[in-house]
């Protein structure tokens, strides 16, 4: 075990290596205050090798090389200033990773066996370079001030379940079946905000347990191989789009309104012969 004796700050370097077998923090089990640099090549390596768990937090801009577990949950944030996560891997049953930046948050490849939660106090940046920037069961995305990714540039996941609240939109691209909802009973579902869009796409089949609701006038777009809604789509003035493969399904909670903009629904997005559209749900769009 390795743990602060100085609550303010423990280590300060522009580059720490960080190895123990039952875990990294402060006291009994509170987040390790350091001070490293944000440059690439330098900043945090920080290893825990059998069960334990790692809990950084940083005064301002880091870095973190490579954060990883091999039975334990991991926290990263800071106390100003941006984070940059190039790898970050939770291991064992029911690990979480949760990474909070009180300005940008980059992510290269972030990983656990439960659940992801990714906060930016301004952006969330995908960084180029790893074909998945997220694997775990769940997946919770918050930004406060900004977009989540973007449309030339979107988090490329794989995970069962998404939830997240974002001041800006949220731009993802996943593999496999996807859930809307299923993780937090205190921000249900997916919100977006301002002009950006909220574009999820899968690979798999796409269900929407928890609302998809974008409370400015962006554009909503779902895309998957078979699309079933059973909660509210809605944004406050954009284009709702449901584009799957196969079928289109709606019980009767899947309430469509767009706030005005149009509203298109397409089964058999990649003209393969087959595709039904059947909802019980209302679908409100614009006159125009």
């Amino acid at each position: 075990m390795l743990s602060g004796t100085n609550q303010l700050t423990a280590i300060i370097s522009p580059k720490i290596t960080l190895t123990a077998e039952t875990g990294i923090y402060y006291g009994t089990s509170n987040l390790l205050t350091i001070d490293t640099s944000s440059d690439p090549g330098k900043g945090l390596t920080a290893t825990v090798n059998d069960s334990g768990i790692l809990k950084i937090n940083d005064v301002d801009d880091f870095r973190v090389l490579s954060a990883t577990t091999a039975n334990g949950d991991i926290a990263l944030q800071n106390g100003s200033g941006d984070i940059v996560v190039e790898l970050a891997t939770a291991g064992g049953t029911g690990a979480v990773a949760e990474i909070r930046a009180n300005a940008a948050l980059s992510i290269g490849a972030v990983s656990a066996v439960d659940e992801v939660v990714i906060q930016g106090g301004t952006t969330i940046t995908p960084l180029t370079g790893p074909a998945t920037n997220v694997t775990a069961a769940k997946l919770s995305v918050y930004t406060l001030a900004g977009d989540a990714a973007s449309s030339s540039n979107p988090l490329n996941t794989q995970v069962d379940n998404l939830e997240g609240y974002n001041s800006g939109g949220l731009y993802l691209t996943n593999t496999g079946d996807l859930e809307i909802g299923g993780i937090s009973k205190v921000v249900p579902g997916v919100t977006g905000g301002g002009t950006s869009d909220i574009d999820i796409s899968t690979t798999g089949s796409l269900t929407v347990n928890e609302q998809v609701a974008h409370t400015g006038t962006g554009n909503v777009l779902l895309t998957g191989d078979s699309i079933s809604i059973d909660a509210q789509v809605s944004t406050g003035g954009g284009d709702v789009s449901l584009l799957a493969n196969q079928n289109i399904t709606g019980g009767a909670g899947g309430d469509i309104n767009s706030g005005g903009g149009a509203v298109l629904l397409r089964a058999d997005q990649d003209t393969s012969g087959g595709g039904t559209i059947q909802t019980a749900g209302d679908i409100t769009a614009g006159t125009g």
